[in-house]
């Protein structure tokens, strides 16, 4: 008579461990769901703050290259915040005085541009006239329909005033984050210890070493990229001055100058700033616009890929190819801003690999494995 109750107290232990199966595979599956859940969010979050996050980089960097000056002022006794207004101040002056002396010539340099736009003019239509072989006059026929074409294509004043309240927003939103920056900026170097300290107790005390000599690289790092980038730039104004002026296009020091402020964006500033120079060489002389485009492809070349690279990687103690790397990837993912960084971004991240990650033992037999490698046939 005890079989049916055994065969029951089995069929309902069997049914309790069913339900408890259940509730926690209900459980396990909640909280699947809450994690994909704040992943998503987290995800979502990170691309909205992707921005702020540039940003603050960018700032950073600002502020350790400003303060390898104010520093040595406040050795000198001159308070940081004195020093701070007065670095900042002389750099103000200095884009003055350079704007001072350049604008009256680059007023000159247009002046003259624009008194030979029609001269241009005329050399292009008769210059597109022989490679179609026709006459001037048929082209410029073709032009004015062409033009007429695109007058009938031309927005509505109602549109244009709806694009250039668009361009307002976006201009005020620029002035603002230039505001933010230096405010972020010149906070980051009056009063450094705070973040300083912040920064050092992210690790633990006896990781604290070896975070504050991965900060002193970084700061060396930006210093060698900020002079790099002002050598490049020179090299290339002077470049860009020089051999425009010996083959005749007009406005030299124009472009002479914008090459050199086009320099700390990476790979493309040159090309950027090669486009109006042969636009003005190709309305005097198709060979010309020639010539002045070989020059850019080959100034790029050599100051980017061949004099710079090397001086700035031995500066910064990364592999210059580690840098283009950088530069290529930063670009991809977040465009210019993420060009203008990716250089101290690669110097910062060489530092950290440095202190925390490469191993101090074994380095020998390190270099005799890549000598290894490099003999293998």
């Amino acid at each position: 008579m005890a079989a049916p109750d055994s065969k029951a107290d089995s069929s309902g232990g069997d049914g309790e461990a069913d339900r408890l199966t259940a509730r926690t595979l209900l459980l396990a599956g909640r909280r699947l769901v809450l994690f994909t859940v704040a992943i998503v969010l987290l995800l979502a979050f990170l691309k909205a703050i992707t921005l702020v996050v540039l940003i603050t980089l960018f700032v950073i960097i600002l502020a350790m290259a400003l303060n390898v000056p104010v520093t040595w002022l406040a050795d000198h006794r001159v308070p940081r915040v004195a020093g701070t207004l007065l670095v900042e101040g002389l750099l103000l002056a200095l884009l003055v005085g350079v704007g001072a002396l350049v604008l009256p010539r680059l007023t000159d340099q247009i002046t003259i541009l624009a008194d030979n736009l029609p001269d241009y003019g005329t050399s292009l239509t008769e210059w597109v006239a022989g490679v179609l072989g026709t006459d001037a006059q048929t082209v410029r026929d073709r032009l004015t329909d062409a033009s007429g074409s695109v007058e009938r294509l031309l927005p509505t004043a109602q549109a244009v005033l709806s694009r250039i309240g668009g361009y307002t927003l976006t201009l005020l939103t620029g002035l603002i984050l230039v505001i933010a920056v230096l405010s972020m900026t010149t906070y980051a170097v009056v009063n450094p210890k705070p973040l300083l300290r912040g920064y050092l107790r992210l690790f633990p005390p006896h990781m604290r070493e070896r975070a504050t000599r991965a900060y002193t690289r970084c700061a060396q790092s930006v210093s060698a990229w900020l002079w790099s980038t002002m050598l490049a730039g020179a090299v290339e104004a002077v470049a860009v001055l020089v051999f425009l002026s010996l083959i005749g296009v007009p406005g030299a020091l124009i472009w002479a100058v914008l090459a050199f402020f086009a320099e700390p964006i990476p790979k493309i500033g040159v090309y950027l700033s090669s486009v109006p120079p042969i636009l003005v060489a190709l309305a005097t002389s198709p060979w010309l616009a020639v010539v002045t485009l070989v020059f850019y492809l080959l100034l790029n070349e050599l100051t980017g890929n061949v004099l710079i690279p090397p001086i700035r990687g031995r500066a910064m103690g990364v592999h210059p190819a580690v840098l283009m790397f950088a530069v290529l990837a930063m670009a991809v993912a977040f465009g210019g801003l993420g060009a203008l960084i990716a250089t101290p971004v690669a110097g910062f991240a060489a530092a950290f690999v440095e202190q925390f990650y490469r191993p101090r033992e074994g380095e020998r037999d390190l270099d005799d494995s890549v000598t290894q490698m490099l003999r293998a046939r």
